[in-house]
């Protein structure tokens, strides 16, 4: 991994090498088990869990590999990685409901500019003059409205694994700002660099959908 100021994530080679990590262990694993804490189904005969991943429900093939999307297409590597490892570290417990930032946890001051950068900024350019528009934009991946910020919204990337995205306007004397809050519980499903690619993620899927609105 090349770390110069920080801030980087894994080459593709190295996500290529954590994919087949992921998979060599999920196919060792006890999947009545993993279905079981994961909160997912587990298709006996044919080898298969399924799992909701924020908005869509997908469908993990064991012997073939391959973490397919509700039409059948295979997901990008860094999404199939994210998806496995929640599996493989999914506990018996459900989440704790209590709220961490992501410096909260090991190493968030290392990666920070690298999530500050997929996600907070974003969210700040597309949601910070209009927080309204994120309550609508988070209404089609199955955002819950909270009662944080000037707009806040909870989402279940998975099962057990929350996230809120909250946003402040600002005013004369504050410049807007945005924050992703997660549950405590996060670190010990995901490590640190799993929640800066999971935080990107659902910023990329609510800036889709905020301008697909502002469009249409």
């Amino acid at each position: 991994m090349d770390s110069r100021k920080g801030i980087d994530l894994p080459l593709q080679g190295e996500y290529e090498d954590a994919l087949a990590i992921a998979w060599e262990d999920l196919s060792s694993s006890n999947l009545t088990r993993v279905a079981s804490n994961a909160a997912a189904s587990y298709d006996r005969e044919g080898r298969r869990l399924q799992v909701q991943f924020l908005d869509e429900n997908v469908s993990v093939e064991i012997d073939e590999k391959r973490v397919l999307d509700a039409s059948g297409q295979e997901l990008r590597v860094y999404k199939s990685i994210i998806v496995l490892h929640y599996l493989l570290g999914a506990k018996p417990f459900g989440p704790s409901g209590n709220w961490l930032t992501f410096r909260e946890f090991d190493s968030g001051r290392f990666y920070y500019s690298a999530y500050e950068k997929r996600s907070l900024a974003r969210l700040i350019e597309v949601f910070g003059s209009d927080p309204e528009l994120l309550v609508r934009a988070s209404a089609p991946l199955g955002g819950e409205v909270i009662d944080i910020g000037d707009a806040g919204v909870r989402f279940d990337v998975f099962p057990k694994f929350p996230l809120a995205v909250v946003v402040w306007q600002g005013d004369a004397e504050l410049s807007p700002s945005a924050n992703i809050l997660f549950d405590g519980s996060a670190g010990s499903i995901l490590t640190t660099e799993d929640l800066v690619v999971v935080a990107g993620f659902v910023t990329g899927k609510l800036v889709k959908q905020a301008r697909q609105l502002s469009s249409g």
